[in-house]
């Protein structure tokens, strides 16, 4: 492995000619059929790696595909799949799919919600999960994890080190999409998203160029990752910086719907208190499940293992209509497991994600409406319907700035922000239309009561972004314009707007 800071390639006039010599080969001719160009690729590939790519109805081939999380995921059926084993395969796969014109997806984890996020049909699908390396530094102020990885695994290792990491919450999520996308998680309060923890990336550009990106070398792309999804090329390696951290305290509560008002005031006191617990982080969610009553959910983490509850968070131990409490001791990677037993995968999920200013009269209003969406899916099989709130303090948005910012545009009152993401899953393919159509009508009325009472935000969280929405225009037009730049220049001949159609695209 070379040294984190390192840039094994790299001269950006080499990079720029040779895109300006080759643009316009990315984009396969109309009429030319698609599964040929693909079946050409694979061979092409299979050539190269005769060992590291697998073709339909062989068992390695089902086992990757069945292993996506969404089941609209495992739908999908690429032409072939490539495994690369470092940064140099994936250069050389990128050249042939380049040179053929073919579409192709890149996996991470396979956590994401939308068909092709991260497969595609009539393609080929480069799935990283052999770059599944975590090395920690010697000085231990950082570490380097593949693409491959999983944050449970991450967490899992920083664990007996002492340490942690700014990761998503559950262990299955892979590191290299959630981190592209921002990325919120347990401590999120002190260390900001995950992007921000961000010191390195190593890149594949679309010529096979391997560059690394740093606050201080090729920073334009550095900041443009920030938030910026799959648009630039694909990262081989992610190096973040560490914090100690060793047990944790945790809680889960329930409330009946005769909370909801209480339970609006309490979350907003805690979003805007002027002495806010860096340590304390929240969620709070609207919760159903096919023939339930809807139920308020609370889940605690306070970064410290404190042995009695936390009094950050004791204007929700006073509320009335508690059905359900859990509290502990525990660590990250416990919580993350337990997370992701929670939200299993296999099922089609749909989501969509949305922004408010942090206000008491919000949630309430957001509770009747939720309530009113249940009757047009209720009897959808195996739905759980779930609207989760989740606070942005000041405190994230400095420790943002403080390691050089990112693309995602966020300036917040000193009230707070709330993001809401919302999740629904279920069975059956057939129902997703009528879930999708549900989903949306609730996303615009919360949007609408937000503009009507002006606490509406902009912001898109690109992780639980529906794929009808914008996130990248929500970073505010400066920002946008920033992408689109680092794009043209990153990726001239545009092969990451144009042969990979998965994710959400600038252009």
């Amino acid at each position: 492995m070379l040294p984190f800071g390192f840039a094994r390639f790299g001269s950006l006039l080499l990079l720029t000619l040779l895109g300006s010599i080759r643009e316009g080969r990315a984009s396969p001719d109309a009429g030319s059929d698609p599964t040929a160009i693909g079946s050409a690729c694979c061979r092409s590939l299979s050539g190269k790696f005769p060992s590291q790519v697998l073709f339909p109805n062989s068992p390695p081939y089902n086992d990757s595909v069945s292993s996506y999380w969404a089941q609209q995921e495992q739908l999908i059926s690429p032409l072939c799949i490539v495994l690369p084993t470092s940064a140099d395969d994936v250069a050389a796969t990128l050249q042939v799919l380049y040179h053929g014109s073919c579409k192709f997806a890149v996996r991470s984890g396979g956590h994401g919600t939308s068909a092709n996020a991260s497969n595609i049909d009539n393609g080929v699908t480069i799935d990283l999960s052999a770059l599944d390396f975590i090395l920690l530094s010697g000085d231990r102020s950082a570490v380097a994890v593949g693409p491959g990885q999983t944050v449970g695994d991450v967490y899992a290792l920083l664990y007996k080190a002492g340490l942690s990491f700014a990761g998503a919450r559950d262990s299955g999520i892979g590191i290299g999409g959630s981190t592209l996308g921002g990325g919120l998680g347990y401590f999120s309060p002190f260390s900001g998203f995950a992007c921000d923890s961000v010191v390195e990336y190593e890149v594949v550009l679309g010529n096979g160029t391997i560059i690394s990106a740093t606050q201080d070398n090729n920073s334009d792309l550095w900041h443009a990752l920030k938030g910026g999804g799959n648009n630039f090329g694909i990262v081989t390696k992610f190096v973040f910086k560490v914090f100690p951290l060793g047990s944790i305290w945790t809680g889960q509560a329930a409330y009946a719907p005769s909370a909801v008002n209480n339970a609006a005031q309490a979350f907003y006191d805690f979003v805007s208190d002027p002495n806010y617990d860096n340590s304390a982080s929240l969620l709070m969610s609207y919760g159903y499940n096919g023939g339930s009553t809807p139920l308020i959910e609370l889940e605690y983490v306070y970064a410290a293992p404190v042995v009695d509850p936390p009094s950050a968070f004791a204007k929700f131990y006073a509320l009335e209509g508690q059905v359900a409490n859990e509290t502990g001791i525990t660590s990250a990677p416990a919580l993350s497991i337990k997370s992701g037993v929670m939200a299993p995968g296999g099922q089609q999920q749909v989501t969509f994600a949305m922004s408010f200013q942090n206000n008491a009269q919000m949630l309430p209003i957001i509770w009747t409406m939720y309530n009113s969406s249940i009757d047009s899916i209720s009897s959808i099989d195996g739905i759980a319907w779930i609207l989760t709130f989740e606070p942005v303090v000041q405190s994230l948005v400095n420790h943002s700035k403080a390691n050089g910012g990112n693309i995602l545009g966020l300036d917040i009152s000193s009230q707070g922000l709330v993001l809401a993401h919302f999740s629904a899953s279920f069975d059956n393919a057939a129902d997703y239309s009528t879930v999708s159509i549900a989903a949306e009508k609730l996303l615009q009325n919360i949007n609408g009561v937000a503009k009507k009472i002006g606490t509406f935000n902009p912001y898109v969280d690109l992780n639980y972004a529906k794929t009808t929405q914008e996130p990248f225009l929500s970073y505010g037009s400066d920002n946008y314009s920033f992408l689109k730049a680092a794009a043209k220049r990153y990726d001239p001949a545009l092969m990451f707007q144009n042969l990979m159609p998965g994710g959400f695209k600038l252009s």
